[in-house]
C-alpha cells in the first residue's frame, strides 16, 4: 500500500504491552501497526516502536515534507528510576505498599490539593507523589540521578532531548501553571531537577535524530510534539470533547466516566483537568486481564447476540467480582482484591463461566457509573474490548443507554497524531482536530428483555466485596508469609 502526494502525521503510543503506531494522512487514510516488546524495559519499548515506525515506512513514499509530525502518547504511573549505575523499572502495576499514599493524603487538604495540583489527589498509589516519596525511602535522593516515564523517556530516544506534559505527570503537575507542586515536592524529598521538564502538549521537544530518521526511512527534521497520557490522547482520539459526553475506554484497565464543565471531590472517582474542562471518572484496572484470562480457559470470542445472552442467563450463571489481579481501583481502591465466582451449579459450562467474566466487568464499570453523578445519553467505547458483541450488548443493557464505538480501533495513537496534526499547523485547535479526524459508530441499542435481571444479579455483585473484603487481605497474607 502506497500513498502518493499526500501529507501525514505519525501517532505513537507506548502501551503497558506494546506500542501502537498510526500514520494519518490528509486525506483521512490510515495506516496502523501494534508491535509488542521484547522486554518491558526502555530498549524493549524503543526496539517496538522502532520495528513498527520501519513496518509504516516500507508502505509510504517517503519525500521531503511528506511527514509533517510525530506525536506521542503513552502509560503513566510506570517510572524509571536511575540510582548511580542501575536502572530500576516500577509498572504501574506494581503497587503492594499504600503506606506512602496514606502518609500524603494525611498531610494535605483537599483545598491543599486543589491549588497546588488543580485536582483532588485520588486514592491512588500509582500517582507521582506518593511514588516519589516511595523512591526517596527505597533509594535515598541523593542516589537517584533522575526519574522519568516511558514517554519521557522516547521525547529522548526520538529526539535527543527528555521532556514531559503536565498530564503524564497528574498529581504532581498543576494544569494551570503547567508546573511541578514545589510543596509536594518538598513533601517527598525529590528534587525537581530530577524530574523531565515539563512542556505544552502541542510543543515539539525537537526534531527526530538525524541517525535515527535514516535508519527508521523517515525523512529528516520531523518535529516530535509531546503530547499527554494515553487516557486523555484516546478521549480526545475518539472525539470526546463536550460536557456531558460519556465514555469508556477499554484495554489493560477501563476507564469509565463523563466530561464535566465543574470539578468532583467524590474520593471514590478521578477528577482532574481535560484540557479545557474536567474529566470524571473511575478505573477498574483488572478488566483486561479477567477478558484475557476468560478467553484462555473458557474459550469463544465474545461474539453472542442480546438473544444468546437471554439463553445464558437462563441457565444461571454465577455472578463473578472481576479483580483478577488485585490492585483494583475504583470505587474500591483494594491492592488485595482477587477474582470471585459465586453461585456455580452444576449446570455451569464455559459459555456460562465466560459470560460471568464479561458482566462482571460490566458491573465493575457501573459500580462507578453509579457514583457519577451525571445523566448519561449514550456511551461511546473505545479499546482493544470495543468491538466485543457480548460486552456491548450488556452494557447497553446495564445503563440502559445506546452504545457507540469509535471507527478508529487505536484511539490514543489517533489522539497523538492528532497533537502532531494541531502542532503541524494542520486544524487551529484539538478540538478542530477531535471533530474532523474522529468518528463513531452505533453498534448496541438497549433491548429491554434483560435490565431486570441484571439489576437484581448487580445488587448481589454490589453486596459480594464488603463482605470478602477483610478475607481479601488474610488471603493474601498467607503468600506475603511464605
Amino acid at each position: 500500500m502506497v500513498f502518493m502526494d499526500n501529507r501525514c502525521v505519525i501517532g505513537i503510543d507506548l502501551g503497558t504491552s506494546s506500542a501502537k503506531v498510526l500514520c494519518r494522512y490528509e486525506n483521512g487514510e490510515s495506516l496502523r501497526v501494534r508491535e509488542s516488546y521484547g522486554e518491558n524495559t526502555p530498549q524493549g519499548w524503543l526496539g517496538g516502536v522502532k520495528k513498527a515506525l520501519k513496518k509504516i515506512t516500507r508502505e509510504i513514499e517517503i519525500t521531503e515534507g511528506c511527514v509533517c509530525g510525530i506525536g506521542l502518547t503513552g502509560q503513566v504511573g510506570t517510572y524509571i528510576i536511575e540510582t548511580g549505575e542501575k536502572t530500576h523499572i516500577t509498572m504501574w502495576t506494581d503497587n503492594r505498599d499504600g503506606s506512602c499514599l496514606e502518609k500524603l493524603l494525611g498531610k494535605f487538604t483537599t483545598e491543599e490539593f486543589l491549588s497546588e495540583i488543580s485536582m483532588p489527589h485520588p486514592n491512588l498509589i500509582s500517582y507521582p507523589a506518593p511514588k516519589l516519596l516511595e523512591f526517596n525511602e527505597k533509594y535515598n535522593n541523593i542516589n537517584i540521578r533522575r526519574i522519568y516515564q516511558p514517554k519521557d523517556f522516547l521525547c529522548g530516544a526520538l529526539a535527543g532531548k527528555m521532556a514531559t506534559d503536565k498530564y503524564s505527570w497528574r498529581g504532581l503537575a498543576n494544569s494551570d501553571s503547567g508546573r511541578y507542586s514545589e510543596k509536594l515536592l518538598g513533601f517527598t524529598g525529590i528534587d525537581a531537577a530530577k524530574l523531565p521538564p515539563v512542556i505544552g502538549i502541542l510543543d515539539a521537544c525537537g526534531t527526530i535524530i538525524p541517525e535515527l530518521a535514516n535508519e527508521l526511512g523517515l525523512p529528516l527534521n520531523v518535529p516530535v510534539f509531546t503530547g499527554c497520557n494515553d487516557f486523555f490522547a484516546a478521549l480526545l482520539g475518539i472525539g470526546v470533547w463536550d460536557c456531558g459526553d460519556a465514555f469508556d475506554i477499554t484495554g489493560t484497565s477501563e476507564h469509565i466516566g463523563v466530561i464535566s464543565e465543574d470539578i468532583n471531590t467524590d474520593k471514590k472517582l478521578v477528577c482532574g483537568g481535560y484540557f479545557n474542562k474536567n474529566a470524571v471518572y473511575g478505573v477498574t484496572s483488572s478488566s483486561g486481564a479477567a477478558l484475557r484470562w476468560a478467553l484462555d480457559m473458557f474459550g469463544g470470542g465474545g461474539g453472542e447476540s442480546a438473544e444468546d445472552i437471554g439463553e445464558i442467563l437462563r441457565s444461571e450463571p454465577p455472578v463473578f467480582l472481576p479483580y483478577v489481579n488485585g490492585e483494583e481501583r475504583a470505587p474500591v481502591f483494594d491492592p488485595d482484591a482477587r477474582g470471585v465466582f459465586f453461585g456455580v451449579n452444576d449446570k455451569s459450562n464455559n459459555a456460562g463461566l465466560r459470560y460471568s467474566v464479561l458482566e462482571g466487568v460490566c458491573f465493575s464499570l457501573f459500580n462507578i457509573r453509579e457514583n457519577i453523578d451525571c445523566d448519561i445519553e449514550c456511551l461511546t467505547v473505545a479499546g482493544g474490548a470495543a468491538e466485543n458483541k457480548t460486552l456491548n450488548a450488556i452494557k447497553s443493557e446495564l445503563f440502559n443507554v445506546p452504545v457507540n464505538i469509535s471507527e478508529e480501533t487505536e484511539a490514543s495513537a489517533l489522539g497523538a497524531a492528532m497533537f502532531a496534526s494541531v502542532g503541524a499547523g494542520w486544524h487551529e485547535s484539538l478540538y478542530d482536530a477531535a471533530r474532523q479526524m474522529s468518528g463513531r459508530k452505533n453498534i448496541a441499542v438497549p433491548a429491554g428483555k434483560y435490565r431486570n435481571i441484571l439489576l437484581q444479579r448487580y445488587e448481589i455483585f454490589k453486596r459480594l466485596y464488603p463482605v470478602l473484603k477483610e478475607d481479601f487481605k488474610r488471603f493474601q497474607k498467607i503468600w506475603r508469609n511464605t
